[in-house]
């Protein structure tokens, strides 16, 4: 007992001290615009400074909930000092009293046949309205009549309630927010002493759930009490686990109305306060998003289950807001407290089957207390691809070591053996990515995921099995629609996963440009001469914020504007560039090198002059420094977005999914560098590697005919594996081949990336 006080009183002190140590908000909030998702660890309002230690995210996260309080949701008031209860035929009834005015209410209790745990109490999870997920023997429910506390039939039930009883109409609070203290009054009344032997209810393995509205509620109870172990919204989309700003994006893509946004739900109901009205129009003003909220709930646990079924729910929002909010877990080193899974093809709050087994882990580790679950739940569903380098800026450093920078992580083909380990391991623990990677050196859990699911997977079409003319005929049409969003053009292939479409369409890319190339020889083409040079399949563009660069003809030299030289490549033009004094070139090679063909999105480097026109060998280049672009769509702009060093870093961290793939793949920032300088003249280069040089027989005469053909036969000899950069890659990160061609007073600068066996 005196060990308990003890620890009561060293956790008050503390809590006490961070309280002395975190500066209050001001009353009226400073707000500025942030189109993105706000950064949950940079100190308000100036997103500014970032959180660094466990004592500074208590701080922080204490004004992110008052944020949230303040803007959109309401006060929630501590709860009464007078709390008494009484228990008949499983009916627990609750009166609350607060200055001389008090309110009553029942809940029922559901209690299991078996599974009593500590003291003969159980867990239990607390359902807003009922229950709508099936649940494991040993687990109580307690039925929660959120409709009594605030009323929600339309904006009318403004301040109707019992919550309003005793506070007023006019409170602040929100219908979700009188809910949430309704929850806190009631595990209040479950901690009262003797309640708790009586009820039989263990408050340390408390869980929360709804549906829809109801799972909206039940995603801000979870937030704003630490007494609740596990929250499990349900399908609560908008205003739940969806977040505005994604959702206004997700609803302006589908067609004005198709996805409830702030300024639609603050029409329907009382879930928000009269406050949140004033934001609805410009959400991008609003200091969080509900990736924040849901913040709130770490370290503890949190399940976001939803319906990709659903357009109204905003299924791509929820998508993203729970992959944004899951970087607090993984900042906090609890990656595996949170999880979200998506399915479709179910009514409404009908829970499907193929969700009950995240469901159940869940429930398992956090309200049975069971070891060794594995609740590393990440379910996205095909077709809903997020771009997290578009809305998160402000990335995850934790993520990023563990998953790219991490020296015992091991990057690069999947041998024979750990295939053998990995299949086997599977046999006998099943989806336990975790527990698997643990028994293959250096290898994480997402990549034993990704490898079995792509590659191993017997259920998946072998990679090499031949695609029917049909097959080819969908992807051909489906690139030409959705571009490389790979994952929704797979949904539409049984059989096939995305990295295999992926690669089948570059054959086909390839096939085809070989076939114009051939045409265009046999045709005949005057246009080059002696001081212009053709090169087949080479687009040079440049970005806008670049010095102009010229390009010679015959007889003149002109500037060119970097939108009209990102034009002409569109249309085929296959002029080489020679570059200006500051040089800004990006050379895009769609339909050139096998698997080195740069997809819409990719990054790539520039390089000054004196740089491109240097020795070339043993040079190094760091992807992640220098002045990056991104390149967009070319069918939809004619500009080059520059991207400084984070946000560029944070780029290249998504292209990881070409990660690791076992097929040869290409690969953007894990392998070690390659110099190659072709000057006409010179029969024979060297390639230069970490450790010594390999030679390349590359003619001036090669070049001169066919620059594809000849950076080819240079690149050879690295399509099999050299131990030279086996140890590059150990080392260092983010390296670039380099490759580059001279003839006459023309460059050839290609940036090229590839996926060393």
């Amino acid at each position: 007992m005196a060990s308990i006080c003890k620890l009561i009183l060293t956790l008050a002190l503390n809590f006490l001290l961070v309280q002395a140590q975190c500066p209050s908000l001001p009353s009226s909030p400073s707000l500025q615009t942030i189109a993105t998702l706000p950064d949950p660890f940079s100190w308000y309002p100036a997103q500014e400074g970032r959180v660094s230690s466990t004592d500074d995210w208590e701080c922080r996260r204490s004004h992110i909930t008052a944020l949230i309080q303040q803007l959109e949701l309401g006060e929630k008031p501590p709860t009464p000092s007078a709390i008494t209860t009484t228990l008949s035929s499983n009916t627990l009834s609750i009166t609350a009293s607060e200055s001389g005015k008090s309110i009553s209410f029942d809940v029922d209790i559901s209690y299991p046949t078996s599974g009593a745990g500590n003291n003969g109490s159980y867990p239990a999870i607390i359902a807003y309205g009922g229950l709508s997920l099936p649940l494991p023997e040993g687990i109580a429910t307690i039925t929660f009549p959120n409709d009594l506390i605030a009323e929600q039939t339309d904006t009318s039930s403004r301040g109707k309630g019992l919550f309003y009883d005793l506070y007023g109409p006019d409170h602040s609070a929100s219908a979700m927010t009188a809910w949430a203290w309704g929850v806190s009054v009631l595990i209040d009344a479950l901690e009262e002493s003797g309640s708790t032997t009586t009820v039989n209810i263990d408050t340390a393995r408390l869980a929360i759930t709804g549906c829809s509205r109801n799972g909206k509620g039940a995603l801000v109870a979870g937030a704003f009490d630490d007494r609740i172990a596990l929250t499990i919204p349900q399908e609560s989309g908008t205003g739940g686990s969806g977040c505005w700003r994604l959702a206004d994006a997700e609803d302006a893509e589908s067609g004005a109305g198709s996805v409830q946004t702030a300024s639609q739900i603050v029409t329907e109901n009382v879930w928000f306060s009269t406050s949140f009205e004033g934001y609805v129009d410009d959400v991008t003003s609003l200091p969080f998003d509900h990736h924040m909220l849901a913040g709130l709930i770490a370290p503890r646990a949190l399940l976001s289950i939803d319906n990709a079924g659903y357009e109204w729910l905003g299924p791509w929002s929820s998508l993203g807001c729970m992959q944004a909010a899951r970087g607090v877990w993984e900042a906090l080193g609890v990656q595996d407290r949170m999880g979200y899974s998506l399915a479709s093809d179910h009514s409404h709050c009908q829970f499907p089957e193929e969700q009950s087994g995240d469901l159940d882990v869940f429930l398992r580790r956090f309200l049975l207390g069971e070891e060794g679950v594995d609740t590393d739940v990440e379910k996205d569903y095909p077709g809903l691809g997020f771009d997290r380098d578009a809305w998160v800026e402000w990335g995850d450093c934790r993520k990023r070591w563990f998953h790219s920078l991490d020296p015992s992580l091991r990057k690069g083909r999947w041998t024979v053996e750990e295939d053998r380990l990995l299949l086997d391991a599977y046999q006998r623990l099943g989806p336990a990515w975790k527990e698997i990677a643990a028994l293959i050196a250096g290898r994480k859990d997402d990549q034993c995921s990704k490898r079995y699911n792509d590659i191993l997977n017997p259920s998946v079409r072998n990679r090499l099995e031949d695609w029917s003319p049909h097959e080819d005929r969908y992807l051909t049409a489906k690139v030409a629609e959705l571009g490389n969003k790979w994952a929704v053009i797979a949904a539409g292939l049984p059989g096939r996963p995305p990295l295999t479409c992926r690669n089948r369409w570059r054959k086909l890319a390839r096939a085809s440009q070989k076939e114009r190339v051939q045409t265009r020889s046999v045709g005949g083409d005057s246009a080059t001469s002696n001081n212009e040079t053709e090169l087949a399949s080479v687009s040079v563009s440049t970005p806008v914020a670049a010095t102009p660069m010229t390009t010679t003809s015959t007889s003149t030299s002109t500037t060119t504007s970097a939108s009209t030289l990102v034009s002409s490549s569109r249309r085929e033009s296959r002029r080489v560039v020679t570059p200006g004094p500051a040089f800004g070139c990006v050379i895009t090679s769609p339909l050139a090198l096998e698997g080195g063909d740069a997809l819409p999105g990719t990054l790539f480097e520039t390089r000054d002059a004196t740089a491109v026109s240097g020795s070339g060998t043993g040079e190094l280049s760091t992807v992640a420094t220098g002045n990056l672009y991104s390149l967009p769509q070319l069918e939809a702009e004619e500009a080059f977005t520059p991207l400084d060093g984070d946000a560029a870093d944070a780029f290249i961290q998504s292209l990881d999914l070409f990660n690791d793939q076992g097929d040869g793949g290409w690969n953007m920032n894990i392998h070690p560098a390659l110099g190659l300088e072709a000057d006409v003249g010179q029969p024979q280069q060297t390639i230069q590697g970490n450790e010594g040089s390999i030679p390349a027989p590359l003619s001036a005469e090669t070049a001169t005919d066919s620059v594809e053909e000849a950076v080819r036969e240079a690149l050879a000899p690295f399509t099999q594996q050299h131990p030279g950069n086996r140890a590059g890659m150990q080392q260092q990160q983010h390296y670039t081949h380099h490759v580059h061609v001279h003839h006459h007073y023309h460059h050839y600068h290609y940036h090229h990336h590839r996926y060393q066996s």
